[in-house]
Formats: structure tokens, C-alpha cells, sequence
């Protein structure tokens, strides 16, 4: 079973450096940018306790799916987003949403591009995994 976790099951790629400094093919657009997040890319956003993370996100996930630019980064277009949380129960999500401080427009765009589950406790086996996959 290790020695099965150890063997190599695919080519791994590589390049020289002459290689990546003559390809002048086009660079994929960013998700958003200035590569914050790109295609097939992985975000991490955390800090410590009740510093305001959530609410934060929440601005910054309205304005990315209404296409705009929040804090200097700039979403290619407008995202259709789905953000699964596990904190913020349904009322005090309707409550921050609207108490936003945000242009209408802008809401109007990000209302339905924006899909946010309220407080959601999940604990999946490896079979509920694999069936995800």
C-alpha cells in the first residue's frame, strides 16, 4: 500500500527556462485580477476572530459578481458565484445584506449572480467525497 503512494502515476512536466522565455503565446485572463485569482487557481482568505472577515467578503463577493472593482482588483466580468459559509445564520445574513452600504445598481447586478447558503454544518464521509467528485 506505501509503495502504491509513492509510485508515480503520471509524466510530470517540465521546461527549461530558454523554453519559458521564447513562448509568446497569450497569458489566460484572470478571474480576477491583478492575479488575485486565476484560472484553475485556489483563494485562501483568513485572520484572526472577529475582525471583520465576513463582512469584508461579503462587500468583496457583491462586487465581484456585479463585475466591479472592489479595493483595486477587478473581476473579468461578472461572476456567477456560490458561496457556501458556516458561520452566519440565515437572519443575520439577510440582516448584513441589507444593511449594506452599496450603490442600488450595483446590488441589482450581483443579486442574482450571487448565491450565499445560510449557516451550514457539513461533515462528509470519504464515500460522500468521492460522490462529489
Amino acid at each position: 500500500m506505501l509503495q502504491d503512494f509513492f509510485t508515480i502515476t503520471q509524466k510530470i512536466p517540465f521546461f527549461s527556462v530558454k523554453e519559458y522565455l521564447d513562448d509568446q503565446s497569450p497569458i489566460p485572463e484572470d478571474i480576477v485580477s491583478p492575479r488575485i485569482l486565476t484560472k484553475r487557481g485556489l483563494l485562501v482568505f483568513g485572520g484572526p476572530p472577529k475582525i471583520g472577515k465576513s463582512d469584508f467578503l461579503i462587500s468583496w463577493l457583491v462586487h465581484m459578481a456585479a463585475g466591479r472593482s472592489f479595493l483595486g482588483m477587478m473581476p473579468s466580468r461578472p461572476l456567477k458565484i456560490f458561496y457556501m459559509q458556516t458561520e452566519i445564520e440565515y437572519d443575520y445574513m439577510k440582516e448584513r445584506l441589507q444593511q449594506l452600504q452599496l450603490d442600488k445598481e450595483l446590488l441589482d447586478i450581483a443579486a442574482n449572480n450571487l448565491i450565499i447558503t445560510p449557516r451550514v454544518q457539513l461533515s462528509l464521509s470519504s464515500e460522500e467525497i468521492d460522490e462529489i467528485k
